[in-house]
C-alpha cells in the first residue's frame, strides 16, 4: 500500500536492510519540521523528469531533510526552499558518512546563508546535482554557499567531470 509521505515512509525502514523508497513523479511534500534521514543505509529514488520530479519544499527555520543516518542515498529529487525559511533554514543537514545524492537539484530563491550544511561525516557527494541560487534581494549580496563543510572529510561534488575536494573548514562550491 503506498504511504503518503517520505518522512512516514522513512519510519518504515529498517537500518542495513537496503529498504528503497520510491517517490513517484509529481509527489509534493512540504516539510516545516526537520525530515529525518536517520535509518542507516536507505535509498530514496525520485521518478519523472523536470519540474514533475518529486519535490520537497523546505519551508520553516529547520535542519531540513536531516541526514543523520550513514549510508544513505537519494535520486533524483528536488529540494526546495518555501517562503517560509529564514537564514536559519538548511534545505539539506548531513552529519552522517557515505551520503550521496545523484542527480537532484537543490534550489534556494530566499534570503538564506547555506543551502547544505556538513557538520560531520566522510564521503559525501553530491553528483550531477544542481546546486541553484535564485536570490535577488540586496540581503543575499553577503557570500552565500551552496555547500558549507564545518567538519566532514572528502566532500565531493561532481557535474560533467568537474570534481572539488575541500578541506575541512572551508566553503565548498561557491554560488
Amino acid at each position: 500500500r503506498p504511504l503518503a509521505t517520505l518522512v512516514y515512509a522513512l519510519t518504515q525502514c529498517t537500518a542495513s536492510k537496503g529498504d528503497i523508497i520510491v517517490l513517484l513523479p509529481g509527489h509534493a511534500e512540504t516539510l516545516t519540521a526537520a525530515g529525518m534521514l536517520s535509518t542507516a543505509g536507505v535509498t530514496v529514488i525520485g521518478s519523472g523528469n523536470g519540474t514533475n520530479r518529486p519535490t520537497i519544499t523546505i519551508n520553516a527555520a529547520i535542519p531540513g531533510l536531516n541526514m543523520t543516518g550513514a549510508n544513505v542515498k537519494v535520486y533524483n529529487c528536488r529540494v526546495l526552499a518555501g517562503s517560509s525559511v529564514t537564514a536559519a533554514t538548511r534545505l539539506i543537514r548531513v552529519a552522517a558518512s557515505n551520503i550521496k545524492f545523484i542527480g537532484c537539484e537543490v534550489s534556494m530563491a530566499y534570503d538564506m546563508y547555506h543551502m547544505v550544511v556538513v557538520l560531520s561525516g566522510d564521503d559525501v557527494i553530491f553528483e550531477d546535482c544542481v546546486l541553484l541560487n535564485t536570490v535577488t534581494t540586496s540581503a543575499s549580496i553577503h557570500p552565500q554557499t551552496g555547500v558549507l563543510n564545518i567538519g566532514g572529510t572528502n566532500i565531493l561534488l561532481t557535474d560533467a567531470g568537474l570534481m572539488i575536494l575541500e578541506p575541512k573548514r572551508q566553503n565548498v562550491g561557491e554560488l
